[in-house]
């Protein structure tokens, strides 16, 4: 476990990405765990063209900021398209899907508020 009371670096070389295993044309990379942010944690999240992250909730709030490419999200309240510099705040037990149309990828910066304990 990374020590949280000085600063560390993480260099992009290093991160280590993860494929979605449930879903299609999605993959991951922590960026603060839960272990080490104990109050937060962060990643960035790739869609790759026509790839989606499918119906799902959290049990805390999640902010995506949009880092490259455009993507879809659907919510209760419509569909919004997030390009780079936009942000999206999903309050705690929002349901959500995510969905790139384009034909580069998008990704975003999403930080969940308190941690995902699944992260």
């Amino acid at each position: 476990m990374t020590d949280t009371r000085k600063p560390t670096v993480l260099r992009a070389a290093d991160q280590a990405w993860e494929d979605s295993p449930r879903h299609r044309g999605v993959r991951w990379a922590p960026l603060v765990t839960s272990a080490e942010g104990r109050t937060m944690c962060a990643q960035v999240e790739e869609i790759a063209p026509g790839g989606e992250i499918h119906a799902h909730t959290h049990e805390v709030m999640e902010v995506i900021y949009q880092l490259e490419g455009r993507a879809h999200y659907d919510t209760p309240e419509g569909t919004c398209v997030l390009g780079p510099g936009d942000r999206i705040l999903m309050p705690a037990g929002t349901q959500h899907v995510a969905r790139n149309t384009g034909a580069t990828s998008a990704r975003a910066l999403c930080v969940y508020s308190p941690a995902r304990q699944d992260r």
